[in-house]
């Protein structure tokens, strides 16, 4: 008897236990069944059964009492890894006025689009697609107007990453469709993409090309590593990458793109606001393969995030999971790529807490792009005639592809890089006077207009003139004394020993080592005091400095000094000789 009655009340208690988990609600029956009970005394274990059958009834009586709670549905939240997020994307299609007046087909056209779009994109995008009703005028003058802030508060990026307006309209007898990307996480706008067609049927699917050329897939940085060579690559993996889009020209990245990248810091209390965005101009990253990574995950060579395992979705549409890959189709939203930029030191693919590093595949949107090259203390004042080389080559250490092409700056500070055709990045090589400048990455195409600052090179500009001039007053210098010395062994063949005395004294009066090298002391302390003061490197001023002091050395060596000696003294006692 005393083991039936343990192991039902421990049976109830169990029971209320799960029912008040399930349903969220802790009633005061649960509350006073469900605490831990001491085990029976002996005078309640020899209770009558009647007692125990009163009890029962009670216990029954006050749970019927207890009216039952609505289970609630326990939400976990799963998170989906970066390369099967599918791109939440936002279009909006507006019409010119006066064309396509008839609401119907208009809806029509509208229609087209969406379904344009499911057959390129597929499940790799969540498209909603309208006609615009904020964005009426439906040309694309004024669809190359729109600014960042129209954009921000319509398209946050807790609710859309991409958003894409479309403007169709008359153009003579047929009809012209633009189109511009928005990406909400890097807060950027692209340039505006035409095409002009004449029969009003090809509208939807023009425009869907248009979409998909000014789609810019996003990447996720993931890791850094080395290859076997010695070369640094990065890992990156593409969102929706693992989702294949039915068409196969929207492929989001392949061999030989360019990435754009940007670091995003987020707000320390709500890590899903953004706090600062960075854009890391004139830094791109080169994808050099798609595909898993050759080389195994190293420890701290990863960003703060897991590492994603490799994903593929099952023919149902569920998730499934994999260690390693089982064949070439698992990790195709893998990039390898180099990073190219002109910093020392880029916090891009670095470690830091709360920072997300993106980036943004960016294709040729032109055959050229001009490049404006101004000071980085002054960006008023461009940089005129400077001279500029072209390499066409990886890395600046790496083997040149060909020959460079040289460029000059004009009276703007401006110069206009073509596109080279197997070239999607190259390095810029600035040169001031005779010394290199500057050498900085760049993928021509890209934007419209860049932007490149230099650094101040007005010191360095002072002092390389200040020690050419000095350079040819120490080579007039040594010839003056060559001369004077060849004068005064002719005077002493002669016997004048005044002629000698004085062609003699001319020459111990020509500037020699000590004040050589006093001069290039003064201009040396000058010009890096002033480096100093605007926290600038003196290194090339000290470099120009000592080559003019170990020329004057060298000129004026121990060795070279006791030959002149001797030589005068030969030339006094010539002199003497002849003159008896």
């Amino acid at each position: 008897m005393k083991r039936n009655l343990i192991s039902n009340s421990e049976a109830m208690r169990k029971t209320i236990v799960v029912f008040c988990l399930v349903c969220g609600v802790c009633c005061s029956a649960g509350s006073v069944v469900g605490q831990d009970t001491p085990e029976a005394s002996p005078a309640e274990v020899s209770a009558p059964p009647v007692a125990e059958a009163a009890s029962e009834s009670a216990v029954t009586a006050q749970s019927a009492a207890v009216p039952a709670a609505k289970p609630v549905p326990v939400v976990v939240e799963v998170e989906v890894p970066f390369s099967l997020q599918p791109y939440i994307v936002d279009v909006q299609v507006s019409f010119e006025s006066g064309c396509l007046n008839d609401a119907s087909q208009r809806n029509l056209l509208v229609e087209d689009i969406q379904k344009a779009v499911e057959r390129m994109f597929g499940r790799m995008w969540q498209p909603q697609i309208a006609e615009s009703d904020w964005f009426v005028s439906g040309d694309s003058g004024g669809l190359g107007r729109i600014q960042l802030s129209d954009m921000l508060e319509r398209y946050p990026e807790d609710r859309v990453h991409k958003a894409f307006i479309v403007t169709i309209e008359q153009q003579g007898s047929g009809y012209q469709v633009s189109c511009r990307e928005y990406d909400s996480r890097v807060q950027e706008l692209t340039p505006v993409y035409s095409a002009s067609l004449l029969d009003v049927r090809g509208i939807g699917s023009t425009a869907v090309e248009l979409i998909r050329d000014a789609f810019r897939p996003c990447v996720l940085f993931v890791r850094n590593f080395t290859t076997e060579d010695g070369q640094a690559l990065m890992e990156l993996h593409v969102q929706a990458g693992e989702i294949l889009p039915p068409d196969p020209s929207a492929e989001q990245v392949v061999e030989g793109d360019v990435l754009r990248p940007f670091i995003r810091q987020m707000d320390r209390r709500n890590p899903k606001k953004l706090s600062q965005l960075r854009a890391m101009t004139l830094s791109y990253v080169k994808v050099l393969r798609m595909g898993p990574t050759e080389v195994p995950s190293e420890p701290g060579n990863q960003s703060e995030d897991e590492f994603p395992a490799f994903t593929v979705l099952n023919d149902d549409g569920t998730v499934a999971e994999a260690d390693v890959p089982i064949d070439s189709e698992l990790g195709r939203s893998i990039v390898t790529g180099i990073y190219l930029t002109h910093m020392s030191y880029s916090p891009f693919g670095g470690k830091g807490r709360r920072m997300q590093h993106l980036a943004l595949r960016q294709r040729p949107t032109a055959s050229e792009s001009r490049v404006k090259l101004v000071l980085q203390s002054r960006p008023d004042k461009p940089l005129i005639s400077h001279r500029m080389a072209l390499a066409y080559q990886l890395g600046y250490r790496d083997e040149e592809d060909g020959p460079q092409t040289q460029l000059v700056s004009d009276r703007n500070g401006e110069v206009t890089i073509k596109v080279k055709e197997g070239h999607p990045t190259f390095w810029i090589r600035v040169y001031s006077g005779a010394s290199l400048l500057a050498r900085v990455p760049y993928a021509a195409g890209l934007i419209p207009y860049d932007v490149v600052e230099l650094p101040d090179d007005s010191i360095r500009l002072g002092v390389e003139g200040e020690i050419q001039l000095l350079s040819d007053k120490l080579i007039d210098s040594i010839a003056l004394r060559g001369v004077l010395l060849a004068r005064a062994r002719k005077a002493a063949e002669a016997g004048s020993t005044d002629e000698v005395d004085q062609l003699l004294e001319k020459y111990d009066g020509v500037p020699a080592k000590a004040y050589f090298l006093e001069k290039v002391s003064n201009i040396r302390n000058l010009a890096e005091k002033q480096a100093k003061e605007r926290r600038q490197s003196a290194s090339r001023i000290t470099k120009l400095c000592t080559g003019l002091s170990d020329t004057v050395s060298t000129f004026f060596s121990d060795e070279k000094r006791a030959e002149r000696t001797e030589e005068i003294l030969k030339i006094r006692q010539s002199a003497e000789q002849n003159a008896k």
